[in-house]
């Protein structure tokens, strides 16, 4: 299954470099989106595998927060994702 990274988490003053917003095509809803939380999301560079994991909701429109264990490249941004199962 693939998602798209679509923006940083952030608020008004405060941007989480290590926390991504990640959408997947036909998830469009909270509850089929809540089923994913806890799975890992891979990122695939030419070099490495990049793993961070899915930790809660953002919304009501399936949209997921991930959130990866170092700061990571704004080259995510808009790039895919593979969810493991």
């Amino acid at each position: 299954m693939n998602g798209l990274i679509i923006n940083h988490r952030r608020g008004k003053s405060a941007q989480r470099i290590n926390q991504y917003l990640m959408v997947i095509e036909g998830i469009n809803n909270r509850t089929t989106a809540s089923k994913l939380i806890g799975k890992t999301v891979s990122w695939k560079t030419t070099k490495k595998d990049i793993h961070g994991k899915i930790t809660s909701l953002h919304g009501s429109n399936g949209v997921m927060i991930v959130r990866f264990s170092n700061n990571m490249s704004g080259n995510l941004l808009g790039q895919r994702v593979e969810v493991l199962e």
